[in-house]
This record gives structure tokens, sequence and C-alpha cells, in this order.
């Protein structure tokens, strides 16, 4: 896990939890700059979980989201991992008014990304990079000016 050690990769019972979850996801996404706007963090896991829950609840099972329309869900889990990672070494926000969260350290990203995918099968794995692949347009920022 990427400098934190109140939060486990792996719960008690040897089950993935959200962390992981949201950890081997960044690994997945293309480039180091994204968005730190928590809201769209949320949506996108939202979506994510809507559409891939009943075939992966080991992945997905563990966010919960309070949805309140016209707003955007939220959920204390993914605002809970936003906090974490841009507290830790890896990564952090540069510039709040943008809401850049950029990737300070890669290696580290990369590290946890495999010690988590030690864990992962092989459809598991597809599964979160086909779920990165369709959030990568929501959360990573291509140019950072």
């Amino acid at each position: 896990m990427i400098d934190n050690e109140s939060q486990g990769d792996e719960e008690d019972d040897g089950e993935l939890n959200y962390f992981s979850m949201l950890e081997y996801l960044l690994g997945e996404l293309p480039g180091t700059s994204f968005t730190a706007d928590s809201a769209i963090w949320c949506e996108s896991v939202w979506k994510l979980q809507n559409r891939y829950e009943d075939d992966y609840p080991e992945l997905l099972g563990g966010f919960f989201f309070t949805e309140r329309p016209p707003i955007a869900p939220t959920s204390k889990e993914v605002s809970d991992f936003l906090v974490w990672i841009t507290t830790g070494r890896a990564a952090g926000v540069w510039n709040p008014e943008f809401g850049l969260l950029e990737v300070r350290n890669p290696e580290e990203i990369k590290e946890a990304h495999d010690r988590i995918g030690q864990k992962l099968t092989p459809a598991q794995k597809d599964a979160l990079r086909k779920m990165a692949a369709e959030v990568s347009e929501a959360l990573v920022i291509v140019d950072k000016r």
C-alpha cells in the first residue's frame, strides 16, 4: 500500500477492499495527471458499480453511494481514498483551484498495482483494465495547462 499503514490492501479475511480496487484502477489509468474532483471520481466509480457489480461484487461491493438527484452520487469510500492518496508520498494535489491530482512517485503506484495484481484473477484484472478504459476520459487530465 502506498505510504499509509492504516489502510491495508487486503482485509483480514484475505478479500480485497475498496482501497485495493481504486489503487489497482489508478495503476491502470494512463498518465500521471488526474482530476482531484471528488464528485467526478464518485460518479465514475458509481457508474462502474452499476455496470459491473453483479459480475464482480468482490471488486465493487465495498462502495456505498448516497444519491440525491440532481447532485452527483457521493461516496465516503471514494472520498476517503482521494484524501488518503493525496496525503501519501505517491500523489498530491498540486493546484487545488484547478483540481489536479498529480502522481509524484509512479514507482510506488506501480509497486502497489503489481502487489494487488498478485491477488487478482486474470478475469478480475481484465475487468479492471476495461473499467479503467471506461473512466479514463473523466479522470485523466491530458493537458495540465
